[in-house]
């Protein structure tokens, strides 16, 4: 996955997993200054960048975004509390 810094920079990132790959996207507090996921248009096109089956026809609301971007964001809550030894809760 390639990713872009908002400073315009840009690097190859592999979260190595499926349900990982949606966290580069931005996140909760100062991991908001990285998001990518203002529409429908960016959800699609993380989607056909992501470890997704190729070939999907997606559309996508504006309100299945705000979605994925709360599912996101509790996905870092769940990892940052694994990643620190944490109970997840």
């Amino acid at each position: 996955m390639l990713l872009v810094h908002p400073d315009g920079s840009s690097f190859r990132f592999d979260p190595g997993a499926l349900c990982l790959d949606l966290l580069p996207t931005g996140g909760p507090g100062p991991l908001a200054y990285f998001e990518v996921l203002h529409g429908p248009a960016d959800l699609v096109d993380w989607a056909g960048r992501s470890r997704l089956p190729g070939g999907l026809d997606l559309v996508v609301s504006p309100a299945e975004v705000v979605a994925a971007r709360r599912l996101r964001d509790a996905l870092w809550r769940l990892a940052e509390a694994r990643a620190a030894g944490e109970p997840a809760g």
